[in-house]
């Protein structure tokens, strides 16, 4: 399974929105880093080894992705937008610093 343009797109946008307060989870060099210009589908193969891990993530993607815009609709959503945001970030190698 491969990543949705739409899913990519949206997720890319989130990465723009938050990229003062992104960091990487792995050294530089060890997976093609998140980010909005990078293609989504080629850094989940970096940083999963096995194909199902790669389909799996690329599904829970899909998921939280749906998840995410279906809470903008709700302001009072926002703790809730934050967790999924962070899912999302984990599953790519990145976690948000507290700014």
């Amino acid at each position: 399974m491969k990543i949705s343009p739409m899913t990519s797109y949206y997720v890319r946008r989130l990465l723009r929105q938050q990229q003062n307060r992104l960091m990487r989870l792995f050294r530089s060099g060890a997976a093609i880093p998140a980010s909005e210009q990078a293609d989504l589908n080629e850094v989940l193969s970096s940083l999963y080894v096995e194909d199902a891990e790669i389909e799996q993530y690329a599904h829970e993607l899909e998921s939280l992705v749906q998840v995410h815009r279906h809470l903008t609709r709700d302001p009072a959503s926002s703790d809730s937008r934050q967790q999924i945001e962070q899912q999302i970030f984990w599953i790519l190698g990145l976690a948000a610093s507290a700014v």
